[in-house]
């Protein structure tokens, strides 16, 4: 039997996307380069090629993605069998109990950006903007809630360690790398959604821009995107649009654009560390609380939450796109404090942090 290993609990499908497991596959990179043997534990079959393809080993539970304390007994069984010491968890069907039962077999990690309540693990990572400012304060603001409690009434007990904040965002290593220079002229604009599009914001958005007949707009969608035949009719209608599907080299794209237009989340955080300026939205309850104190940094232009109103969203990347291409200041400022909050270390530091529980 090979060395202990850590497992990497996660998933990825055309629900969730495939957010989840990318930025894990960033911190079991960081693992194989400490030397550590990496396992990936997957309910459903739909990223299983691709944890391969990355050259990890790759392990299917039975249970849906959705049934987590169902599968305790069987991810016990194979955390034993396969001498998994350590756990990291990324997934939003988790529970306190679930939790709870992991770490009474093995080193426990959860990778959060809900908050939920406060989880009982080794080691809790919450990389949201201004958490680390929360901790220093003694948290009076923590968004999760411990609500769990025993029967006399005490909270049941939560994390041991953390790693609050900005600089704990996973990102692949190929964006640790210095910043785009921002150009005088706008000529190409990166557009994305994140692994999902269930609002179909990417078509509107295009035809949004459909006048700007001289600036190439970069789109990149993901594996499970679904609205693919429409999106293609829609570049056929006007030759500057460009699409990539599932692509490899997303950091090349990003550094070859001049502005972004970005649901919030990990992609939101590696234009940011490409110093690309990004007009962003919000598209899921996870993305909001970033997105927000990011606008409200300056650090990106804010176009509002589709789940509110799609349309006015669209129309304010419209305008927000048009003011931003004469605006070679504010695309500047937008590029370095973007690129100043994110150095794309954050894998590393938390493959380090996971190192250290072993």
């Amino acid at each position: 039997m090979e060395k202990n290993a850590v497992g990497i609990r996660t998933d990825a499908n055309e629900e969730i996307g495939m957010g989840h497991l990318m930025r894990c596959m960033a911190i079991a990179c960081q693992l194989k380069k400490l030397g550590k043997r990496v396992v990936f534990l997957l309910s459903e079959k739909a990223a299983e090629a691709y944890v391969r393809k990355s050259g990890f080993f790759c392990l299917h539970l039975s249970h849906s993605y959705r049934e987590k304390e169902a599968e305790l007994p069987e991810l016990t069984g194979i955390l034993l069998e396969n001498r998994i010491t350590c756990l990291l968890v990324d997934s939003y069907e988790i529970t306190f109990f679930y939790m709870q039962e992991l770490k009474k077999v093995c080193r426990t990690v959860y990778l959060d950006d809900l908050g939920h309540f406060e989880y009982p693990v080794h080691l809790f990572i919450h990389y949201t903007y201004g958490m680390e400012r929360m901790a220093a304060a003694g948290n009076p603001e923590q968004p999760w809630k411990t609500t769990e409690e025993t029967e006399d009434g005490r909270h049941k007990k939560g994390y041991e360690k953390h790693m609050f904040g900005i600089r704990f965002v996973p990102l692949r290593e190929e964006f640790s790398g210095p910043g785009i220079p921002i150009k005088d002229t706008v000529e190409n604009i990166y557009i994305t959604t994140g692994g999902t599009d269930p609002y179909h914001m990417i078509v509107s958005i295009l035809e949004g821009l459909s006048f700007l007949r001289n600036i190439r707009k970069h789109v990149v969608v993901g594996r499970f995107y679904q609205d693919l035949e429409i999106l293609r009719k829609t570049k056929d209608a006007d030759p500057s649009v460009r699409i990539y599907q599932d692509i490899p080299d997303v950091c090349r794209i990003m550094k070859s654009c001049d502005l972004a237009v970005s649901a919030g989340g990990t992609t939101l955080m590696e234009l940011c560390a490409c110093g690309v300026p990004s007009i962003a939205f919000v598209m899921a309850e996870n993305q909001t609380c970033g997105v927000k104190a990011f606008a409200k940094e300056g650090i990106i232009d804010y176009a509002g939450d589709v789940r509110k109103n799609p349309f006015a969203v669209t129309e304010k990347i419209r305008k927000e796109i048009v003011k931003l291409k004469d605006d070679f200041i504010l695309r500047k400022t937008y590029g370095e404090k973007g690129k100043a909050v994110i150095d794309g270390k954050g894998a590393e530091r938390i493959a380090k942090g996971i190192a250290e529980l072993l």
